[in-house]
């Protein structure tokens, strides 16, 4: 069985019960996907290493620079709107 976890932040203080289930499920033998749209501004500290690897998006510049968004979508987003929508197009 595999899992996927993705977060906004990852490992983060908020997520400690979801980081020591993945410790859990790599001692077992599993190889639980985490996915993180950004990294962490302050990384908690942490009892037992995570020994699997987390999948990074690129930041925002370079995943912006990645992504065309089809200008009829553009200009279906309201002017007032536009960038915060845009944002969550991109993530």
């Amino acid at each position: 069985m595999s899992f996927a976890y993705l977060f906004e932040r990852f490992p983060s203080f908020v997520q400690t019960f979801v980081y020591r289930e993945a410790v859990e499920m790599v001692r077992q033998g599993m190889e639980p996907l985490l996915v993180s749209i950004r990294r962490p501004d302050d990384p908690p500290e942490v009892a037992a290493p995570l020994d699997t690897d987390v999948l990074y998006l690129p930041d925002s510049d370079a995943l912006r620079a990645s992504i065309e968004i089809p200008g009829r979508v553009r200009r279906r987003l309201a002017p007032e709107d536009r960038t915060r929508d845009l944002n969550r197009i991109y993530e």
